[in-house]
């Protein structure tokens, strides 16, 4: 099993096995991933709920105009829905020898155990491919990463700016993520505890947290107050996305670990909830939301990133109409409710 940072070393000088497993609880790493893989190759982006096995064949391995194929690679979003209608063996050494050169990427949702990398079809195609974990980083890992930022950007991050900065965003990378793009703005190769405390947005939790408090309670008047008070307050949009997108995977993981036969606690635990607050706040949640709900969620909230990052729809606006009709369509399902404008 191959660690998802080295993994990306590899593929900048090799190419990718025909079918890949991609998994683990740092869901940054593997959207970081992504966004590597669509600098290189023609990315095609799926969903395991979505696809039937009497197509799947036919749409890994389309090709170009008259016969001309166009090398792509096709990443498979909640790829543990595919294996429950796929099941068989046979099916993905077939598959790998008919993908005419294309590559396949199978991202699941929570970290796969030993056990169930030893089951079919995944004792298979761990033979077809390889199996890349995205490991939890540590602290050290993070701190490295955030100074090595701020280096590569020619600047320095003071020792206690740097460690006031990991522990107010609670070693998060998305938050961090956020942070560190508005200190490298600043036209100063020196970054001060000052300049962090300066920058970081006092009111940031009080905000962002009852916005999610009152959406993951559905209720959609408190939502828009607590989501225009964090806009005001300084906060930006793609990061408030960050933490609600990183709320919703975890809300999923947990849920889907529980309803396994996972006791809550342990569940939540995996996830990185485990501060008794924060634990009694997820199960809440948990009991507000199905499966499906937040599967639903969890695309709609794709297609948003994706409507702001490629399309460049105003951030705040499309935020805002995203709560707006995620919560009036709260017990639908339909991916069409939930993008963004």
């Amino acid at each position: 099993m191959k660690s998802i940072i080295e993994y990306r070393k590899q593929i900048e000088s090799s190419h990718p096995k025909p079918i890949n497993v991609i998994h683990g609880e740092e869901e940054y790493l593997i959207k970081d991933f992504i966004e590597k893989l669509k600098s290189k190759f023609d990315v095609e982006v799926l969903w395991g709920d979505e696809i039937a096995e009497e197509t799947l064949l036919d749409k890994f391995r389309v090709g170009g105009l008259f016969g001309e194929r166009k090398q792509r690679v096709f990443v498979v979003r909640r790829a543990e829905d595919m294996l429950k209608k796929v099941k068989s063996k046979d099916f993905y050494t077939k598959l790998a020898q008919k993908l005419n050169g294309n590559v396949v990427f199978l991202i699941f949702s929570q970290k796969l155990t030993t056990q169930d990398l030893a089951k079919e079809p995944l004792a298979t195609i761990a033979k077809i491919g390889d199996i890349v974990e995205a490991r939890r980083l540590s602290k050290d890992k993070v701190k490295q990463l955030v100074v090595g930022r701020f280096q590569k950007e020619g600047k320095v991050i003071t020792p206690e700016a740097i460690d006031y900065l990991l522990e107010h965003t609670d070693y998060d990378l998305m938050w961090l993520k956020g942070e560190v793009e508005k200190l490298l703005l600043l036209p100063k190769k020196e970054i001060t505890l000052e300049d962090v405390k300066k920058l970081l947005v006092t009111n940031f939790q009080m905000d962002v947290f009852d916005f999610l408090e009152a959406f993951f309670t559905k209720d959609l008047k408190k939502a828009l107050l607590s989501l225009d008070s964090a806009f005001r307050s300084g906060v930006q949009p793609l990061q408030l996305l960050a933490v609600l997108d990183s709320y919703a995977l975890k809300l999923y993981t947990a849920k889907a670990l529980s309803e396994g036969g996972r006791p809550v606690e342990d569940a939540l635990s995996s996830v990185g909830v485990k501060h008794p607050f924060q634990v009694h706040n997820f199960k809440r949640y948990m009991q507000l939301y199905s499966l499906e709900d937040l599967k639903a969620l969890i695309r709609g909230l794709y297609f948003l990133d994706f409507s702001i990052k490629v399309y460049f729809s105003e951030p705040i606006k499309s935020i805002r109409n995203f709560v707006i009709r995620y919560l009036l369509n709260a017990g639908r399902t339909s991916q069409q409710a939930f993008q963004g404008d």
